[in-house]
């Protein structure tokens, strides 16, 4: 989040878009976590409302909305602190908006 941090502040002004998104150890896209939730809020006050957001996660059709909520909780400023429940037997802990 330092990069992300400092493009936005030295660059913000010329952001074309942003790229959601969680990246696991095999450098493959994962749903995003608990953990990239906090860190992505951190900058998201620095990120204009006029700039398009790309989500990058790799789930089945049937989580596609859970995970634009997810989005929409990483974006919010002073919205809600997201809460975190088991979206399917055996995956990690998986955030929805309260």
């Amino acid at each position: 989040m330092t990069e992300a941090y400092l493009i936005l502040r030295d660059f913000g002004n010329r952001v074309a878009e942003v790229h959601l998104s969680e990246v696991n150890a095999a450098s493959k896209h994962e749903p995003i976590s608990y953990g990239a939730t906090l860190a992505f809020q951190q900058v998201a006050s620095m990120i204009p409302e006029t700039i398009p957001v790309i989500l990058e996660s790799i789930i089945s059709a049937e989580f596609i909305d859970d995970e634009i909520e997810v989005a929409h909780e990483v974006l919010a400023i002073d919205g809600p602190r997201p809460r975190v429940r088991k979206r399917r037997p055996g995956a990690t802990a998986r955030l929805v908006h309260a």
